[in-house]
């Protein structure tokens, strides 16, 4: 039903303000940042969930979804001036070695800790990912990051399906992806209460 009222109410504003249309998926706009909230309102939700079961299936979906974040909001050409996180910023031999380095290894250690946290309960993980199909916002939860898996790989060929604007498509099935795992979420968490 959510998500019908945003497709409804996206496709009307394309066909009767396009201008406005343009205006709201901007870059920085008000569908990135409606995509922010729901995004950390879905990690929230999944930090809430694993304070009573299944902690390590929420804790990485609540990371997964501080990663969205950061790919919506740039955070870190927001804080450095530039992407950093980046392989333009890591190849750039115009660049001193040591922030790049350092990048390089920030990353590297966030990844080998995730991976080491994922291997440590993969049990329970794989327990978890079993389970989710069966669960209330399980299905919900499984579109929203089918969706925004779909959408990061094919974002440069949404840009041209439509003359314009031309972010309309991908900001709306990101937000489309953002309402239905921030929906999942609250579900999982609800679950978890009773």
């Amino acid at each position: 039903m959510v998500t019908a009222a945003i497709i409804i109410a996206l496709l009307a504003l394309l066909h009767f303000a396009p201008r406005q249309a343009t205006e709201i998926v901007r870059e920085d706009g008000p569908v990135e940042w409606l995509q922010v909230v729901l995004f950390a309102g879905a990690g929230i939700a999944g930090l809430v969930a694993a304070r009573r079961s299944s902690a390590p299936s929420n804790v990485l979906l609540a990371l997964l979804f501080g990663l969205f974040i950061e790919l919506e909001l740039d955070l870190d050409q927001r804080i450095f001036g530039r992407p950093v996180i980046d392989k333009r910023f890591v190849l750039d031999a115009r660049l001193p070695l040591l922030p790049r380095a350092l990048t390089v290894l920030v990353i590297a250690a966030v990844v080998v800790i995730v991976a080491l946290y994922a291997w440590r309960h993969r049990r329970e993980l794989w327990r978890a990912a079993r389970a989710l199909p069966g669960t209330t916002g399980g299905w919900v939860l499984i579109a929203g990051l089918v969706l925004i898996a779909i959408v990061e790989t094919f974002e440069k060929s949404l840009g041209k399906l439509l003359p314009h604007p031309r972010y309309f498509l991908e900001e709306s099935f990101e937000l489309i992806a953002a309402a239905l795992c921030f929906m999942g979420m609250v579900d999982r968490a609800r679950d978890d209460q009773r």
